[in-house]
């Protein structure tokens, strides 16, 4: 979903995977907005995650350009991949504390011409507004971006239920999101 400053969900903006395709799809999204000349903002949910993403096979052909930001980078080296984050052809992998409140400002007018930085969801957040905010790290300040999520069958359990492996195919596609985002309110407004 192409995006200037914050706007509404599409509904195709969600895919859910099986284990097996999870870092392939993931891989498969850098390598598309890196062969456009944009930049790629990728969040996961741990560092565990973003870990075993980074030591993937499926990376391993692009592993020595890609940085990785999580709580254990040192501020000033930090600074310096959020500012080479807005890079075209730049891909980042982050933690979801990086989702708020870091502010990736893209200056180059080509990467913005392209369609600027895009921003990958690995997981779908209990809490929409840090949804919101992991989205909004993509379209700064009324700048183009982008914004999808590609998320892990499995992962879904905590929202779906203990039934998730049935109830996932009932779902279709145009209401994948709403339907998960209706199931993760319910949870909200249950405790």
């Amino acid at each position: 979903m192409f995006m200037k400053g914050r706007v509404g969900k599409s509904l195709y903006d969600v895919r859910v995977v099986k284990e097996s395709e999870y870092f392939m799809e993931i891989r498969g999204e850098t390598q598309i907005i890196c062969n456009a000349s944009r930049a790629i903002l990728v969040f996961f949910e741990s560092e565990e995650k973003l870990m075993a993403f980074y030591d993937s096979t499926h990376l391993s052909s692009i592993k020595t350009e890609v940085q990785v930001i999580t709580e254990t980078v040192s501020p000033k080296e930090r600074d310096l991949f959020i500012k080479r984050a807005a890079t075209i052809g730049k891909v980042t992998l982050l933690t979801r504390t990086f989702g708020r409140g870091t502010d990736f400002i893209c200056r180059n007018q080509q990467l913005l011409a392209n369609g600027g930085i895009h921003v990958l969801q690995t997981f779908f957040s209990e809490e929409l507004s840090e949804e919101y905010q992991i989205m909004g790290r993509g379209a700064r300040q009324g700048d183009r971006g982008s914004y999808r999520m590609i998320l892990l069958d499995k992962d879904l359990e905590w929202v779906l239920g203990s039934n998730w492996k049935e109830e996932l195919p009932k779902i279709g596609r145009p209401n994948l999101y709403e339907t998960l985002n209706r199931y993760r309110n319910a949870l909200y407004e249950s405790k």
